[in-house]
């Protein structure tokens, strides 16, 4: 594991575009005039790791919740691991130092100055029981799977598909596919939805409908399957309704005009498999809105 001296040589050498590329795209506005409003010195698309460490990281709300201290690179992949964030005494953290996936943070722009950039992520109180923070003597074991799987179900992010995408074909490995409990991981999702998988020719997306939402009637040019886990609501196929409850599929074969309706009183548990894929890989909306706020489309990017 290399930290800051070592990551900050590697940017003086060659610009690594750690911000634009790893996130959420701002607006519509071009990666290089993102990064020009980062780091104004640099040039295209990259940012300097000395501009990024000691940026500060607010909420929804404006609150200032923490400043990047560091930042952690997989020396395989050249990529970022995670950065380190202190919380200062928001949450009642302390001044430890608490491992943050890139992915968890998004950069968007400032409400009250356009012309500037911001680095955003929401985190609860709750979100944060059980998190173990450390000091710059004793970093965190990145090769400890268990804490990794953790560390992404806490911050609500799969792992980036860029990082995985570059270190499987780097160390030579096999592709592993997905194989894990799918009911149990539609039926604990609380995002509207939430990328698990993606494969060239398929995607596998968890989705969580409160009570009297829909995902908004569409048309796709490819195929989709949905399945129910928990709840009940409709399904609605070019104008036709069909009362779907735990158990039930449905096929919205391409082109045609449909909804997923939640309509009873508590949450619509369903994941959908998109065939092609149709989102961005590992990209999580908490709710409908900043799913609808979000123009992000499939970039041709697989999770290995």
């Amino acid at each position: 594991m290399l930290k800051r001296k070592l990551f900050t040589t590697l940017i003086a050498v060659s610009s690594m575009k750690c911000i634009v590329d790893a996130q959420e795209p701002v607006s519509s506005q071009p990666a290089a005039v993102v990064a020009k409003k980062l780091d104004s010195t640099s040039s295209g698309v990259g940012v300097r790791a000395s501009k990024l460490i000691g940026m500060t990281i607010h909420n929804s709300q404006k609150e200032n919740i923490g400043q990047i201290k560091d930042v952690v690179l997989d020396p395989l992949s050249t990529r970022i691991q995670y950065v380190a964030v202190s919380y200062g005494g928001f949450l009642g953290l302390g001044n430890k130092l608490f491992a943050v996936p890139m992915h968890a943070i998004k950069v968007q722009a400032n409400p009250d100055h356009k012309d500037q950039i911001i680095l955003v992520m929401d985190v609860s109180k709750e979100q944060m029981n059980g998190a173990t923070g450390f000091d710059e003597e004793h970093w965190p074991d990145f090769s400890d799977t268990n804490f990794v799987t953790a560390l992404h179900q806490r911050y609500r992010v799969t792992k980036a598909s860029s990082e995985m995408n570059l270190t499987i074909r780097e160390r030579g490995q096999a592709m592993k596919g997905f194989v894990q409990d799918i009911e149990s991981l539609t039926v604990k999702n609380k995002d509207f939805r939430q990328v698990l998988y993606t494969a060239k020719n398929c995607q596998l997306v968890l989705m969580s409908l409160k009570p009297g939402e829909d995902i908004g009637e569409e048309i796709h040019h490819l195929d989709q399957f949905f399945r129910v886990e928990e709840g009940t609501g409709n399904a609605v196929i070019n104008g036709i309704p069909t009362v779907i409850r735990a158990g039930f599929a449905v096929i919205v074969p391409a082109g045609a005009k449909h909804n997923i309706v939640n309509t009873g009183n508590t949450a619509l548990k369903l994941y959908t498999i998109y065939s092609p894929p149709n989102h961005r890989d590992g990209v999580v909306h908490h709710t409908r809105a900043e799913a609808s706020a979000d123009s992000e489309h499939f970039d041709g990017k697989t999770t290995e």
